[in-house]
C-alpha cells in the first residue's frame, strides 16, 4: 500500500523526513517519532508508545485514539482523585489531579458488562449502545461518551446492539488525567 511504499523511501533516502499527517495510522506504519502540533506550537514530541502513555494535553489524547471525559477533580478516598464529569457521575483515578481535567482512558481499557459489575473495577458509566463499526477482528462500541474495543466474538456473545443497555466498567489505574485549558500546554 501507500504507507509500506512510503516506508520503504523514507528507509532509502537516510536523510529526516518530515511527514505531516492527522492520521496517527500514518506515523504507527511508519514507526516515527511524532511531533503534535496544536494552534502553531508542539505540545508533545516522542515516539507513539510514549505519547500514548502520557497525553500532555487533550488534543494528543484524542489524537492517539483515547477517550477524554471532561470534569473537576477533587481528592477522594485512598489517595485516588475523584472527577465529576460534565456528563454526569464520578470517576475515580491514580493519578493526582484537581480543577479542570480531562479523564483519560484507552478503548481497549474499557470492558462492557450486562447487569452490575464486580467490584475491582472502581469506574461505572452506565448507558446504551450507540454505535458498533467492526475494525477488523473487533468492534468499536460507543456507549454514552465511552468508546470500547472488544472482539467481534465478545460482542456477539453478549448480543451488542444498537439501543442495548451496558455498563462501561474500567480501573481507576487505567486513567490518566490532562489539565484542561483554553491554551495549549507547551513543552519546557
Amino acid at each position: 500500500g501507500v504507507r509500506a511504499g512510503l516506508a520503504r523511501v523514507i528507509a532509502g533516502v537516510g536523510i529526516p523526513v518530515v511527514l505531516v499527517t492527522h492520521d496517527m495510522a500514518d506515523a504507527a506504519a511508519l514507526e516515527c517519532d511524532v511531533a503534535v502540533l496544536d494552534r502553531g506550537q508542539v505540545v508533545q514530541h516522542g515516539d507513539r508508545t510514549a505519547l500514548m502513555a502520557r497525553p500532555s494535553t487533550p488534543t494528543v489524547a484524542t489524537l492517539m485514539g483515547a477517550n477524554l471525559l471532561p470534569g473537576t477533580a477533587r481528592p477522594g478516598p485512598a489517595g485516588l482523585t475523584e472527577v465529576v464529569l460534565d456528563t454526569g457521575g464520578t470517576l475515580a483515578s491514580g493519578e493526582t489531579g484537581s480543577g479542570r481535567v480531562g479523564v483519560v482512558v484507552d478503548p481497549w481499557d474499557v470492558t462492557l458488562v450486562h447487569g452490575r459489575p464486580g467490584d475491582s473495577q472502581l469506574n461505572h458509566l452506565p448507558g446504551t449502545v450507540a454505535s458498533l463499526t467492526p475494525v477488523g477482528n473487533r468492534v468499536r462500541v460507543q456507549v454514552g461518551p465511552v468508546t470500547a474495543d472488544v472482539t467481534a466474538l465478545s460482542a456477539e456473545r453478549m448480543g451488542l446492539a444498537v439501543g442495548a443497555p451496558v455498563t462501561a466498567v474500567f480501573k481507576a489505574l487505567s486513567t490518566r488525567l490532562v489539565v484542561l485549558g483554553d491554551e495549549p500546554d507547551r513543552l519546557p
